[in-house]
């Protein structure tokens, strides 16, 4: 299976997906479900294409721009729909979904990886580990403390330019599926070639999400983690920014038994892309440059817009 056909599956599970997403009340669960396979895939082709693009730093400055300027047309249309509709918007949040961010994020470690010269790699790493740091603490402050006057989404955290100085700065905690997303591509970069290291790499992430639908230690583990850190420090700010950033980043789920596996954190299904990764046969296909990259936004705003209009029209 080429990488194209291979896109293209995605493209349909992830449009499926967001129907799912967007008309919970009228399309089946199972919708949600078939659209867990729709991200590893992308994220297989993307790793594939990062080695054979002829240009990685061109491949880089497509997805941030991608990233930034949808970051800026979501943020713009939130702003519009705050302005139009009220709070009722922010149950429709468009800024969520930005992959392309993800994408850019992974892309540049990789890049940083690749590196041969190990002090010039090690110096990168920690440059870019200081980075995500202090930008995870300046967002994770203004999405927990947003500007006066300003209304904050359903989620309770998130201001309303958060993410777009995310996707602007690049940050990991912030990209749409955090930490976990970008673990995986990193591990699935590094085991492309090898059928046994896919294997593993597939399994033991969708093992990690499934243990996390079945467990409710999430809240503990959170508590424990800033309290230690209001003991280290002796402010409870830096203990409130440190719970808001576990729970932004979603590195653990709280679970709700059995129920939960199939109704509420069923990342676990994305399993169900395995097969199709292993039937890639390392040939690019029909080239279609631009056509997934316009694609991605073009059929949010779309499926984003038709749902205002029949929720509030």
């Amino acid at each position: 299976m080429t990488s194209f056909r291979l896109k293209l599956i995605a493209l349909i599970l992830m449009v499926i997906d967001h129907l799912g997403y967007f008309w919970y009340d009228f399309f089946p669960i199972w919708f949600r479900w078939l659209g867990r396979a729709s991200a590893p895939i992308f994220f297989f082709c993307m790793v594939h294409s990062f080695d054979k693009t002829s240009s990685q730093r061109r491949f880089l400055l497509r997805l941030y721009l991608f990233g930034l300027g949808m970051a800026a047309v979501s943020t713009l249309l939130m702003c519009l729909g705050y302005v139009c509709i009220g709070d009722g918007v922010a149950s429709l949040d468009v800024r969520s979904f930005c992959i392309f961010n993800t994408l850019f994020v992974i892309a540049f470690i990789i890049r940083i990886l690749n590196i041969k010269n190990v002090r010039k790699k090690m110096v990168l790493l920690v440059c870019f580990l200081l980075w995500q740091v202090v930008w995870s603490i300046f967002l994770t402050y203004a999405a927990a403390y947003p500007i006066p006057g300003l209304e904050r989404t359903q989620s309770g955290i998130l201001a309303l330019f958060v993410p777009l100085l995310a996707c602007a700065t690049g940050n990991v905690l912030w990209a749409e599926g955090s930490i976990v997303y970008v673990l995986f591509d990193v591990l699935l970069y590094r085991a492309k070639e090898s059928r046994r290291k896919l294997i593993l790499v597939f399994a033991g992430f969708s093992l990690f999400y499934f243990i996390c639908s079945l467990t409710d230690w999430s809240m503990y583990a959170e508590a424990a983690v800033a309290n230690t850190v209001r003991l280290l420090t002796g402010s409870e700010l830096w203990m409130e920014l440190t719970y808001n950033a576990l729970y932004a980043a979603q590195l653990i789920f709280t679970g709700q038994g059995i129920e939960s596996l199939f109704f509420q954190d069923f990342n676990w299904m994305m399993l169900g892309a395995h097969p199709l990764v292993l039937a890639y046969n390392g040939q690019r296909g029909r080239p279609v440059k631009y056509g997934f990259y316009w694609f991605y936004p073009l059929h949010i705003y779309l499926l984003w817009l038709l749902r205002l209009l029949t929720k509030y029209g």
